[in-house]
C-alpha cells in the first residue's frame, strides 16, 4: 500500500509588509497559490493549505484540505501545527511549501521526493549556496515533535542529526516575497532563468 505524502502550503499570515494578500498575486494569469497547487498536484501530493484570508478557500480542489488560521499574527510553527493535526500519522510525511515561493522548480521538488524514496525517515532539505530552503520534507515520525517546545520553530528540527541536505542551483528555494519591490526583483530574476 502506497503511503500518503502531503504538501503543507503555508498561507496563514496577514501579509502586513506586502499590504494585501500576496498569495493571490499573479504571475502571468495564475496566482501564487494556483502555481504551487499545480506543481503539488502534478506530483500526486495531497495539498494541506493553512490560510488566513477567506478568499483562499475558493481554490478548493479534489483532495485539498483547507484549514483556517484564526490568528495571522502567530508564528509559522503554529500554522504548521494546524496542518499537521489534519494529517494521517501513517503517512510518509509532508513537504513544506511557503505561499510566497511559487517559482521553486519542479526538478527541485522531484529531487526531494526522489530522496524521500531512499531515506524516508530523515528530514530532507534543499540547499542553495549554503542556505537551507524549501520544500523541506519532514517524516511522519516527527509529527509529535512539532508540538514540543521548539524555541526556534521548525528550524530546531532542521539543524538536528537526521538531516539530508540536497544541493540545488534553484535560487527560488530560498527567495520569498514580502514586499511589492521584492516581487518585481523576484520576477526579474525568474525572467533571466526562464
Amino acid at each position: 500500500m502506497k503511503k500518503d505524502l502531503y504538501a503543507l502550503i503555508l498561507a496563514g499570515g496577514a501579509s502586513k509588509r506586502y499590504g494585501k494578500n500576496k498569495i493571490l498575486e499573479k504571475i502571468g494569469e495564475r496566482t501564487f497559490l494556483e502555481i504551487i497547487l499545480e506543481k503539488v498536484e502534478s506530483l500526486h501530493l495531497i495539498p494541506v493549505i493553512v490560510y488566513y484570508y477567506d478568499e483562499i478557500a475558493n481554490y478548493k480542489r479534489n483532495d485539498c484540505i483547507f484549514i483556517k488560521n484564526p490568528d495571522p499574527n502567530t508564528q509559522q510553527l503554529d500554522s504548521m501545527r494546524l496542518g499537521i493535526e489534519k494529517m494521517h500519522t501513517d503517512s510518509l510525511g509532508f513537504l513544506v511549501f511557503l505561499g510566497d515561493m511559487p517559482l521553486i522548480k519542479n526538478e527541485t521538488i522531484k529531487m526531494v521526493i526522489d530522496e524521500i524514496q531512499k531515506e524516508p525517515e530523515k528530514i530532507i532539505v534543499p540547499e542553495y549556496n549554503g542556505k537551507t530552503g524549501h520544500p523541506t520534507f519532514f517524516p511522519a515520525a516527527y509529527y509529535k515533535k512539532f508540538f514540543e517546545d521548539l524555541k526556534n520553530g521548525a528550524r530546531t528540527l532542521v539543524y538536528g542529526e537526521k538531516i539530508i541536505r540536497k544541493r540545488t542551483d534553484d535560487k527560488f528555494t530560498v527567495i520569498g516575497v514580502n514586499t511589492k519591490e521584492e516581487l518585481k526583483r523576484y520576477l526579474d530574476e525568474y525572467k533571466k532563468i526562464d
